[in-house]
């Protein structure tokens, strides 16, 4: 539990809100750079990135292969989100032990040393490997 609950205080700066067809979340990449599912923004070529209640527009400007869903990767404008989240190795195990609500897709998965390992969706993990 303790585990969990560092881990959530390490992903909740970088995630955000993510507007597109649907609301869901996003994991920050890089200063301009944000993941989030595809079910998310689908069939849209821009979205909204929510940060400290403020809205910033966006464009999808990649699709990665996820396994059973695409990830989309957006350029947001107007804001320097931080350097984002550290990639994690191949082989990182994610840590799961987190309520999953609706609205949680596009969500950062962490391994135990806090990087990134991928993107929640549903009820599976989408991996994210070497974008920055």
């Amino acid at each position: 539990a303790a585990l969990v609950a560092s881990l959530s205080a390490c992903a909740a700066p970088s995630s955000v809100g993510v507007s597109g067809r649907r609301e869901g979340r996003g994991a920050i990449l890089g200063p301009t750079t944000v993941a989030t599912c595809e079910h998310v923004v689908a069939g849209h070529s821009a979205a909204q990135v929510i940060h400290k209640g403020r809205s910033y527009p966006a464009r999808v400007v990649a699709w990665l292969s996820g396994g059973r869903e695409r990830v989309a990767i957006l350029e947001v404008s107007g804001i320097d989100l931080g350097d984002g989240l550290e990639p994690a190795p191949d082989g990182s195990r994610p840590v799961l032990g987190m309520r999953v609500d609706y609205g949680d897709s596009g969500s950062p998965v962490l391994d135990a040393d806090g990087r990134l390992v991928g993107i929640l969706s549903g009820v599976c993990v989408l991996p994210v490997r070497g974008v920055r």
